[in-house]
Order: structure tokens, then C-alpha cells, then sequence
């Protein structure tokens, strides 16, 4: 095996200085045919006056000069992209992008250019080969966040960056073809299948055969085996991970299992892993409960300070057929930061303890969870999509932010408040919160007369208010709701049609909040709502518990906005061209007042969007 992995370098040196009797044009037709994209190769050659002249290893240099020039001018644009940006979650991708495109730029393919030089081979390799990696590092920024797409001009640059690198390790790297390789010409099945068989620390060598290997890396490590497999396989490829070491840093690994089910890890920024889990063939669908513990008496056992520490952990589509299997490799994740849990479809009951360093918690789209069990000591972060389960939190996090976005309702029929006082507590000191209008009206009000009278949101900033409108609109329980929030900011109302609507006999008649005024609130957004008049109806209503003027804007289309003014009487009505200043809310005057929106154009430098938006 020392030889298979010794002899293709010996053979690329041996390529790369013997003496050459075919140069110029039949020379540039000749290497390009062996790589993966011809004629960008040909053409990339032939535009350096250089080429004509020039040898195997004159003709390398010029590609990666090539290829040096381009991952500057990609940076560039990058970190042009990155400026211009508004939204934090592109700029967050952006930010990944342009850092590894930097590192192609002023690292990677000046080494590999000076070990050519120097004809340290397998140096320029190593390095070509981890500027190769930046499309799809850039590319797996953006597929970790479903909300943020990759703009038209970036997937050019990515594509044309790879192609280009491709060639420059087609170049460099001895072909199947001109070097004999004939194991590398085997079907990509069989490949797999010796890569499944050799040891961790040997199997991830095999990148350094050829081209052809690398790409099956691209693809993943693969590995097949059974349940009592995964963790061990699981550990072995976290253990041998070093991004730092191009020969270490695969960030894919594919496990299957004898029942067809595949498992698909992915290592990815910040101390990330991605954890998908699908079924090979069609099975039934079929509940089932997920425990997930992290013990700190296992911290010994973790990977050696050299290794990759999981710190942000998002499992995806986990069924029955796999969730003993996530138990047994999350256990010694003992330095687990954030835990995303999504799409897991058959999902009836979760149970989530950790006595370490857990401090977010996300849980989106699992339609059948009916109970959620919490046990952590440090939690801040808790948000939830999907039909409400019955909550119980062990301890009474100190949360500063939440998200309760159970727009379709509650999770299962019994639902009473009394179930919902030691959530209320867990919630009570955010300072970000979303929340549904139902779950206030049937949770959190009932709640409110069991615990004491002078119940407050005292931290409250900015809040998500999710209204329904199957009649008209009525803003009673979101009134009461702000007088128990008396430090807020900025508060934003959405109206769903689809959003469950509790029936009007089962609505709770306590009247919740004392005469709380606002003293701090700056910003009102409407969204959604059918008609002006109900907008205007907020905004008095708004306007009588405030003792500020905030900024009141509204959108119907989710596109252009509008802002409130206020026309006196004795004024004669403003125009669209007012400037901002101008704006009051609603608010008790002695005059008589009327009130209007009008477009506005420029709101570039207003915050319009709450932090959970778009999640």
C-alpha cells in the first residue's frame, strides 16, 4: 500500500522533467485533452503568449499563474459582494466566501507557484489541492441557511473557479491515462468500497493518488456497516479531521446501513457538523421518541485537543429506523454549543438533557412532537416552529431569546394553561420574543392568574406578534399583551390567514396587564393586513399605552412601504414627500386628529425586520 500511494508522485516527477520533444500548440492540445474540461484549458493556455514555447512544466506554472490571478480578482469581488450587502445572514455567507477565496489568493497558489519552482511537487499539490476546496466551501455557507439563496453572479465565480482549479490539479497531477493508474480507472462503486475498507488515517491518504480520487473525496468517505457501526465510524472521521492539513480536512462522510437508510455528516464552519439521515427505499411511516444526553462525566473520552470539537449540531430527517443511532454518536459531544433539530416527520416525543455547555436550542417543521422535555442548566436560546407539543422545562432557564411559532396551533387536544406556567417562567426574561396570538389567549393569560399579579416582560425589546384575520380585526389580546412589556422597542405585527384561531367561547376573560404604559417603544410594522382602516385601528389603539411617537409603517405586499401621519383639522393634509421626522403615532391630543399612510421610498437605514424573520 506504501508503494500504490509512493508511485504516482514518483511517476509526476518523473512526467514533469523529462525532456519534451512536442511543444507549442500539439503540447497544449495534448494536456488539456486529460483534464476535465478542455477547452477552458486550451483557451486559458493559449492567452499567455508564454505558452508556445513552453514545456510540461512551463505549461503548469502557466496555470497556476492562471489560476493565482483569478483567485485574487474572485476576492475582490467577494468582498465587493460583502459590502454592498444588507442583510446579515448574506453578509454572515459572504463573510465565509470571501475568507477562503482570500486564503486561495495569498496563500494557497503563491506556495504552490514557489514549490513548483523550487520542484517541490507534492507542496504546489497539497496547496492547489486546498485552494480547490473554496467553491464549495462558499457554496456549503449558503445551503446552511435555506433562508438565504447564492446570488446569480457568486455561482458564476464558484463555478469558473473550480473548473480552472480542476485543470491546475489535472496538470499537476499524473492522468489515468499517460501514468497507467488502472486502479483509479475502476468503477466508482468498487472505489468506494476499498476506501470503506482501509483504516481511517489510511483512507484519508488515498486523496493524494490522483484526480480521480479526490473527486471521489468531493463525493464523500463512504462506509457501510450496522447500527453498532456508526459511532465508531462517526468518531474516526471527527478524530482525523484537521482543516488545517490538506490531507485531513474532507468535510464529508457518508455512512450506510444494512437496512438502506444513509447517513450524510458534513463538517462545516464555526465548529459545525450536519448530520442528514434518509431512507434508502420507501418505508412506513412510523412515531418514535428521541433522547439526546450529553454527559459531562464523558468528557475524557472526546477527540485530542488537535481534533474537531462539535460545537453546533444540526440533525436532519431523523426516523425511527435511525434515532438509537443519533443517541450513540451525539453522546460524547461534550462541547456542544447549539443543537438544531429539523424535519423529522414522525417525531412524537423529545427529550433533550445536557449538564454542559448547551445553550441554543432549535427545533423547526416536526408536525407530530406532542411533548418536549428540556433539562439544561445554561440554555438562551430556545425557538420553535410547528404545532405546539407540551413543553416541560426541568429548569428554569434564564432565556433571552425565544421563538414560539406555533402558527398551526397546539400540538395536542388537552391543551390547558396550567401546562404553560413553567414555560411562561423559562420566557419571562427574554429580550427577543415571537409569539403566536392564540398562545396568548389560550397559555399564557389562563397562566396569568396563578402567578402574581404584577407579572412583567421587564426585558422585552423587540417582539413578533402573529395575528389571524377570519374577521375582523380585533387587537384586544395583543393591547393587553403590551401592557406586560414595558421596556419594549420595536414591536411587529403579522397577519396569517392560515394561522390557527382559537374559537370564541373557549377564549380566556381575564384581563391580563395593569395600566402599563410604553415608555421606550420606537418602531410599529404591520404586515398583512386586508385594509387600511384596520391598520389605522391598530395604530390608535397602539397610541393610547405608549407615552413616545413611534415610527408606525405598514406593508401589504411584503415590498413597498407605508408610513402613518397624522392630519389635523386645522392643517391641511401632508404630502408623501414629508420627511421622517415628521411622523407621530397616534396619541391623545386635544385637537381633533385623523390619521393616514403614505408611501414612502427610502428606508435603507431603518431595521425593518425582526431577528426571527426568514429563519
Amino acid at each position: 500500500m506504501k508503494f500504490l500511494a509512493l508511485l504516482p508522485l514518483l511517476l509526476l516527477v518523473n512526467f514533469l522533467h523529462q525532456p519534451y520533444t512536442v511543444v507549442g500548440a500539439d503540447l497544449i492540445e495534448e494536456t488539456c485533452k486529460k483534464t476535465k474540461y478542455p477547452a477552458l484549458c486550451v483557451k486559458t493556455l493559449k492567452s499567455n503568449p508564454k505558452s508556445s514555447a513552453a514545456d510540461a512544466k512551463g505549461l503548469v506554472h502557466i496555470i497556476l499563474e492562471a489560476n493565482l490571478a483569478n483567485a485574487k480578482g474572485t476576492s475582490a469581488k467577494v468582498s465587493k459582494m460583502f459590502k454592498e450587502a444588507g442583510s446579515k445572514d448574506f453578509k454572515e455567507c459572504l463573510d465565509v466566501c470571501a475568507e477562503v477565496y482570500d486564503s486561495a489568493a495569498t496563500e494557497d497558489f503563491p506556495t504552490a507557484i514557489q514549490s513548483l519552482e523550487k520542484n517541490d511537487l507534492a507542496t504546489a499539490k497539497i496547496h492547489v489541492s486546498a485552494a480547490s476546496d473554496a467553491p464549495d466551501n462558499c457554496k456549503d455557507a449558503f445551503s446552511e441557511d435555506p433562508s438565504v439563496h447564492t446570488p446569480p453572479d457568486l455561482a458564476r465565480l464558484n463555478d469558473y473557479f473550480d473548473q480552472l482549479s480542476i485543470i491546475a490539479l489535472a496538470m499537476i497531477l499524473p492522468t489515468e491515462a499517460s501514468m497507467g493508474d488502472w486502479i483509479s480507472g475502476l468503477p466508482d462503486e468498487i472505489l468506494f468500497r476499498i476506501i470503506s475498507s482501509l483504516p481511517f488515517e489510511s483512507a484519508v491518504q488515498t486523496i493524494v493518488l490522483s484526480n480521480r480520487w479526490r473527486l471521489l473525496w468531493e463525493t464523500a468517505l463512504v462506509q457501510h456497516g450496522t447500527n453498532k457501526d456508526v459511532a465508531n465510524a462517526m468518531s474516526g472521521f471527527l478524530v482525523n479531521f484537521d482543516e488545517q492539513d490538506p490531507s485531513k480536512n474532507t468535510r464529508k462522510f457518508q455512512f450506510h446501513f444494512c437496512n438502506g437508510s444513509v447517513l450524510l455528516a458534513i463538517i462545516g464552519c464555526n465548529d459545525s457538523l450536519h448530520l442528514h439521515f434518509s431512507a434508502g427505499k420507501p418505508e412506513s411511516p412510523r412515531q418514535f421518541g428521541l433522547q439526546l444526553k450529553f454527559n459531562h462525566q464523558n468528557l475524557a473520552s472526546q477527540p485530542s485537543p488537535s481534533s474537531f470539537y462539535v460545537k453546533n449540531l444540526h440533525l436532519m430527517s431523523v426516523t425511527y429506523l435511525t434515532n438509537e443511532v443519533v443517541s450513540s454518536i451525539i453522546t460524547n459531544f461534550q462541547l456542544l454549543e447549539t443543537l438544531k433539530i429539523t424535519g423529522c416527520n414522525c417525531l412524537q416525543s423529545l427529550s433533550v438533557g445536557s449538564d454542559t455547555k448547551l445553550l441554543s436550542l432549535t427545533i423547526f417543521d416536526c408536525p407530530q412532537l406532542k411533548s418536549l422535555h428540556i433539562r439544561s442548566f445554561k440554555l438562551r436560546t430556545f425557538r420553535y416552529r410547528g404545532p405546539l407539543p407540551w413543553i416541560w422545562p426541568e429548569y428554569h432557564f434564564n432565556l433571552a431569546d425565544a421563538l414560539l411559532g406555533s402558527r398551526e396551533g397546539p400540538g395536542y387536544s388537552s391543551f390547558t394553561g396550567r401546562d404553560f406556567g413553567s414555560v411562561l417562567l423559562t420566557i419571562k426574561n427574554v429580550k427577543v420574543l415571537t409569539l403566536c396570538k392564540w398562545t396568548f389567549e389560550a397559555l399564557i393569560r389562563p397562566s396569568l392568574s396563578n402567578l402574581l399579579a404584577d407579572f412583567q416582560f421587564y426585558n422585552l425589546k423587540e417582539l413578533w406578534w402573529i395575528d389571524n384575520s377570519i374577521e375582523r380585526y380585533g387587537s384586544d389580546a395583543l393591547i393587553s399583551f403590551l401592557k406586560l412589556c414595558p421596556s419594549l422597542q420595536q414591536l411587529f405585527v403579522t397577519i396569517d390567514p392560515k394561522s390557527y384561531c382559537m374559537e370564541s367561547s373557549t377564549k380566556c376573560s381575564i384581563r391580563a396587564g395593569r395600566n402599563t404604559r410604553l415608555h421606550d417603544l420606537k418602531l410599529v410594522k404591520l404586515d398583512g393586513f386586508e385594509n387600511e382602516a384596520d391598520e389605522i385601528l391598530l395604530a390608535e389603539h397602539i397610541g393610547k399605552v405608549v407615552t413616545t411617537e413611534p415610527l408606525i409603517l405598514a406593508s401589504s405586499d411584503g415590498i413597498s412601504l407605508r408610513r402613518l401621519i397624522e392630519v389635523s383639522s386645522n392643517q391641511p393634509k401632508q404630502s408623501s414627500t414629508d420627511n421622517l421626522e415628521a411622523v407621530v403615532a397616534p396619541h391623545s391630543c386635544e385637537r381633533k386628529c385623523s390619521y393616514k399612510f403614505v408611501e414612502v421610498q427610502d428606508m435603507k437605514e431603518l431595521c425593518l425586520k425582526h431577528v426571527h424573520m426568514g429563519l
